[in-house]
């Protein structure tokens, strides 16, 4: 089985106002932005997130 430290999940956010983030579960997790100034702009996550062991009952 799988845990927490296998899977990479990014969650890439855009606001109404253009600005965009990320965060992800892992570290290296990069998104892509474009615009009609720039099209080959690879961000990294801001950061990465930190998830709660689940206990094995």
């Amino acid at each position: 089985m799988k845990t927490a430290k296998d899977l990479q999940v990014g969650f890439p956010a855009l606001s109404r106002a253009g600005e965009v983030g990320a965060y992800a579960t892992q570290k290296g997790f990069s998104y892509a932005v474009c615009d009609a100034e720039k099209q080959d702009a690879l961000l990294p996550s801001a950061g990465t997130m930190w998830i709660a062991p689940r206990s094995r009952n």
